[in-house]
């Protein structure tokens, strides 16, 4: 028990915000808190925008974000596993690919604002995550770090 972290998606469409958020305030804190030999990623990208399974929105532009944010965790590798569409799907390891041969993330577009199904699926991940480990750590919109030690979120909206 614990040993998995999901974010549970529970609306339509997630995007880049519901994404960058969701990693940056769960997802990268746990993983520097483990501190990884090794970070191997089942790297579908059936997020990408266009997938017809997905539902999702994901760009290129974040997936090669996301990619930038692991490698200061630790030595990397990703497993292509997944997507429908072969365009959005090639656009998506292109970019990843570009990171992990040294040259900087697309720029996304701005504001990063996540939807309010982001919002929700992070609250439900800190919830869950916090159960496990009295000492998670959520990352603040202002960059804050806030400590959970009850369980309980604090108002991320």
């Amino acid at each position: 028990a614990g040993s998995s972290v999901n974010v549970p998606w529970d609306g339509p469409g997630p995007g880049d915000a519901d994404y960058m958020a969701a990693f940056t305030r769960v997802l990268l804190p746990i993983a520097y808190e483990f501190a990884p030999d090794l970070i191997i990623v089942s790297a579908g990208f059936d997020a990408a925008h266009g997938d017809p399974l997905g539902g999702c929105h994901v760009t290129p532009a974040c997936f090669g974000h996301m990619t930038a944010l692991l490698q200061p965790i630790g030595p990397l590798a990703l497993l292509l596993e997944g997507g429908y569409n072969l365009a959005a799907t090639a656009a998506s390891v292109e970019a990843c690919v570009r990171v992990l041969l040294g040259q900087p993330p697309a720029r996304m577009q701005t504001p990063l604002v996540p939807s309010r199904v982001g919002l929700s699926a992070i609250a439900s991940a800190v919830v869950v995550q916090g159960r496990y480990d009295a000492g998670f750590w959520l990352i603040g919109a202002d960059g804050t770090a806030v400590v959970m030690t009850s369980g309980h979120p604090p108002n991320l909206v």
